[in-house]
């Protein structure tokens, strides 16, 4: 299962990317990112922490918080472990193809 904060922080990641969040935007504070999101204001900080610490974000003490230009995304850990499991998928799928069109034309 997901924490929230984690969910939160991919929801910002992908309106920053998209353009919906531009950089140099300031965000909301905790309490009203928390309303319009429906998080807790705590699960709005974490979220926010993990963000500027990725350098998503930038945080300016008693201004605010603002977006920065996407960073070059590096894939985590599992990546190459969930694309390799679903090219397997895709070949085994192609195999069973494969077989039944075999099966099918030397009926014929």
């Amino acid at each position: 299962m997901t924490a929230k904060y984690e969910v939160l922080a991919e929801t910002i990641r992908s309106r920053i990317r998209s353009g919906d969040l531009p950089q140099g935007e300031m965000l909301p504070g905790y309490r009203v990112l928390s309303e319009q999101e429906g998080y807790s204001p705590g699960t709005v900080q974490k979220a926010l922490q993990v963000l500027q610490s990725e350098g998503w974000l930038s945080v300016t003490p008693a201004v605010g918080v603002f977006v920065n230009e996407p960073p070059a995304e590096k894939p985590d850990s599992g990546y190459l472990v969930r694309e390799l499991a679903s090219l397997r998928t895709v070949v085994d799928e192609l195999r069973e193809r494969v077989a039944r069109l075999e099966e099918s034309t030397s009926r014929s």
